[in-house]
């Protein structure tokens, strides 16, 4: 009756093993599996070894015993084995990751990263229409504002005096807002939100402030050149702590608990990436942005860094698309 049992059980599932068999083969010789791939795997990972202990329980045939043991040892060294490869910490280098596997995984979360630039464009637009409309309320946002930007002084005392503030108000410190946007994902994805939204209504209302005054074109050039790095850090971090949020509330198949390790190990390496790009921004906004008192030239160096992280995440894709 056992061995009937263990049969029907093979029978059942022979499908499965093959489809994992079929993923492992090529994986075995150092292949990757693709960013959106990698949880599917290891699903199919874990049904297979869970088999693997049923058949044992059913005293299944030694044949098959052995068959499910080679199977689930592959799948297991290409699962940790790819883990391992793709930790900005292991044996690769820093910059082929940053090259390559970060922004890889930034568009696999695509969605995600949407979400975010969508949770501050929308406060940001929301708050310009309402500064516009009644000047007054940027003063409750800014009650000493006046002291420390405005927008119809000359160019160069402009750009010195507001350039503070703009660190401060519209993205408070670079390095916390990131930190901000991430870990408070953990509060259920509610604290992302805040943030983004909070940060969205300093831009525009600032801009709004500019905009009032007829000097709307004066305000894009003092936070382009570095914010549009600056911002994509914030998004991303954020996407990274929406992702823990998801894990939590929509754990799918896995456990909680599962999940949000899943999830967390993902968002770790996103935040390895973050890092470069706060450094970057602030380098800009320290070195470049200040030392040029004229518009144009500000223009110009933030379209080149648009451009640049454009083809940065279209290389990530292309890459990706080839597996490589």
């Amino acid at each position: 009756m056992t061995g009937d049992r263990a049969a029907e059980f093979e029978r059942r599932n022979r499908a499965k093993w093959a489809r994992l068999a079929a993923q492992v083969q090529p994986l075995a010789r150092r292949g990757r599996i693709p960013p959106e791939g990698v949880l599917g795997f290891a699903r199919l990972y874990r049904d297979v070894a869970a088999d693997l202990s049923a058949v044992r329980s059913l005293g299944g045939r030694s044949e098959t015993l052995r068959e499910l043991n080679a199977l689930v040892a592959a799948a297991h060294s290409v699962l940790y084995r790819e883990q391992a490869d793709r930790s900005p910490l292991s044996g690769r280098s820093l910059l082929s990751f940053l090259l390559a596997e970060f922004p890889r995984r930034v568009l696999a979360r695509g969605g995600l990263l949407a979400l975010s630039a969508a949770l501050f464009v929308g406060p940001a637009l929301f708050a310009y229409a309402r500064v516009r409309e009644d000047p007054g309320e940027i003063h409750r946002l800014f009650p000493s504002l006046e002291n420390v930007i405005r927008p119809d002084a000359p160019a160069g005392s402009r750009s010195i005096g507001a350039m503070p503030l703009f660190t401060s108000a519209i993205l408070t410190n670079n390095l916390l807002a990131c930190f901000f946007a991430f870990a408070s994902g953990m509060l259920l994805g509610i604290g992302s939100v805040y943030v983004l939204a909070l940060n969205g209504i300093l831009f525009g209302a600032l801009a709004a402030h500019f905009a009032n005054h007829g000097r709307l074109a004066a305000f894009w050039p003092q936070v382009l050149p570095h914010g549009i790095t600056e911002l994509f850090a914030v998004f991303v971090s954020a996407a990274a702590g929406l992702l823990l949020a998801r894990a939590f509330w929509r754990p799918g198949e896995w456990s909680r608990r599962d999940a949000l390790l899943l999830a967390g190990r993902e968002a770790a390496q996103l935040l390895c990436g973050v890092v470069p790009l706060v450094l970057l921004s602030a380098l800009i906004e320290g070195h470049f942005t200040r030392a040029l008192e004229e518009d144009p030239p500000r223009n110009l160096f933030a379209a080149a860094a648009g451009l640049g992280l454009a083809a940065w995440l279209a290389r990530g894709a292309i890459r990706g698309g080839r597996g490589t």
